[in-house]
């Protein structure tokens, strides 16, 4: 292990143990970030994950969800839901034409399986 790395590694563990952990700390690589915040709160995200807990018992994790912030056009399914064009369709939906493209989707649903196909410009 490398000089630098072991300063940094006494540098975190000194602000853990004699801090009290009263500063923010975050750390970001491609791909990845972990933020620990003044509150104690700790983030961390990396591709297709990302995982929340502040203090008390306030916890949460998602696994294969989508940024609320991403720019999506298209179809996706995950665990059985449907997002068309980056918007939920409701579960009672059978067509559906996307605002953003145009694009008409017939959607079928039977038991635990989800199929889409597209049915052209609604014409």
């Amino acid at each position: 292990m490398e000089k630098s790395q072991l300063c940094l590694f006494a540098l975190v563990g000194f602000l853990f143990i004699g801090g009290g952990a009263q500063a923010q700390i975050s750390v970001t690589t491609p791909g990845q970030d972990v933020r620990i915040g003044k509150d104690g709160s700790v983030n961390a995200r990396s591709d297709g994950a990302a995982s929340t807990s502040s203090r008390g018992n306030e916890a949460s994790v998602t696994v294969g969800g989508i940024s609320e912030d991403a720019d999506v056009e298209g179809v996706t399914v995950i665990n059985g839901r449907v997002a068309i064009d980056g918007k939920d369709v409701p579960p009672n939906v059978t067509r559906y034409k996307s605002p953003k493209s145009g694009k008409v989707y017939l959607i079928q649903r039977k038991g635990g399986s989800v199929s889409v196909s597209d049915a052209g410009d609604g014409k």
